[in-house]
């Protein structure tokens, strides 16, 4: 009788033990798929902000004939926004 204790507790173990395999597999492919949507949110993060820049100089370059910034750049940390002057147009050709 104790031999067929150990062996339905041997049995008991080795079902446990896959149940338990199988849920880390589980986890390691959650954690994967948490990764890769981290990565793509990430990435269309920065691409809907350089939009953001683009749209913003043409916004901009539509209201004035002035076009003094070359860019505009958005920190993707803070959200703070810097423009890019252009350079000085040369305006020495009257002599």
């Amino acid at each position: 009788m104790k031999r067929e204790q150990l062996e339905n507790e041997k049995k008991r173990i080795e079902k446990a033990l896959r149940r338990l395999e199988e849920r880390m597999q589980k986890s390691e492919r959650v954690e994967e798929f948490a990764e890769k949507l981290k990565t793509g949110i990430e990435k269309r993060r920065k691409t809907i902000l350089r939009d953001i820049q683009w749209q913003a100089l043409n916004i901009y370059n539509t209201l004035t004939n002035q076009h003094v910034y070359k860019a505009f750049r958005i920190n993707p940390d803070t959200y703070e926004v810097y423009v890019q002057a252009a350079k000085p147009r040369n305006s020495s050709s009257q002599a």
